[in-house]
């Protein structure tokens, strides 16, 4: 990228640390270890379980891992301690007040799994997905008092497949963040060296925290390729989207595109059931196949779930 000064890497050896919140950053925790960057972990957010894996797997390698929610004081004591000249946030839930990000040498760099300044916000993955996009920019930049919007360091593509849910794209970027890290390694990061890329623009798209209505399916107006994607974003970790007949709920895990015929009925509503094809539900321009749905009952395909809650055709999901 421009305006970047590069240098060895080895400045960074032992001089790295993470602010972290989520069990799933330990394989590029791991990694930053075995290419000896890393010099300690500040754990935000993980308590009771997650707490404890964090620390069982980290310390069975050496690895020092601290809690320091809300203690800004214990947090820079660690960094001082451990004489950190880099601080890496990735995936964490915390904002970090300036007292910390400012604090190493050469600042605090965020990872961010979209292109900013799109998809600013806590959930990108899920949005990402959702709004059908093919590819997400990994990116690396700085953090500031404004939330997601520090220079751009680095940046490095990764690929969204049709087939992606949230859980195997999250999964890719994780295996390509040591990718980004090696970019970002390569240069100095000295605040009067390398300023970054200034983000241009305002996000078409933002990634807000994902809530109970975005999981409810919108019938009157959905497309069957916006439902499809809506449903794999929410796979696994928000259970799809959210089916609703009468008072009863179910989750959607899997759905596809049909070529059916809507009949010209209301939008939600169920027009073919059969054990050969599964069941069917009508869009405002075509249909929709039910693949996959979970509910308290079990994990079942489309026709398996009409059999057990007693769905018939011309019922409608609201």
């Amino acid at each position: 990228m421009e305006n970047n000064h590069h240098i060895n890497s080895s400045m960074y050896k032992n001089k790295v640390s993470v602010a972290t919140s989520s069990f799933a950053t330990v394989p590029v925790i791991i990694w930053l270890y075995q290419q000896g960057y890393l010099n300690g972990v500040l754990l935000y957010g993980a308590d009771g379980q997650e707490r404890m894996q964090f620390e069982a797997q980290l310390g069975a390698v050496s690895i020092p891992v601290f809690y320091v929610e809300n203690d800004d004081e214990k947090a820079v004591k660690h960094l001082d301690t451990w004489q950190t000249d880099l601080l890496i946030v990735f995936n964490c839930g915390k904002i970090l007040s300036s007292t910390v990000f400012d604090f190493a040498t050469y600042g605090t760099v965020n990872l961010h799994a979209a292109a900013l300044p799109h998809y600013r916000g806590p959930h990108p993955i899920y949005w990402q997905i959702r709004s059908g996009e093919k590819q997400l920019l990994l990116t690396a930049h700085r953090v500031t008092q404004k939330i997601d919007s520090g220079d751009i360091l680095a940046q490095y593509p990764v690929e969204i497949s049709e087939f992606d849910t949230h859980q195997s794209l999250y999964g890719k970027v994780i295996q390509h963040t040591p990718l980004l890290l090696e970019q970002l390694f390569a240069l100095d990061l000295d605040l009067n060296k390398t300023l970054g890329i200034k983000q241009a623009g305002v996000p078409a798209i933002k990634a807000p925290r994902v809530s109970q209505p975005d999981l409810n399916i919108n019938w009157q107006s959905t497309s069957a390729k916006a439902l499809c994607d809506q449903v794999r974003a929410g796979n696994p970790i928000y259970g799809g989207a959210i089916l609703t007949l009468g008072g009863a709920s179910a989750q959607l895990l899997q759905a596809s595109a049909a070529v059916m015929p809507n009949y010209g009925v209301k939008p939600g509503t169920i027009i073919h059931i059969s054990p050969e094809k599964g069941v069917f539900v009508a869009l405002k321009d075509n249909a929709v196949r039910l693949d996959i749905v979970a509910n308290s009952d079990g994990v079942f395909d489309g026709y398996r779930f009409s059999q057990v809650v007693g769905l018939k055709t011309g019922m409608q999901f609201s």
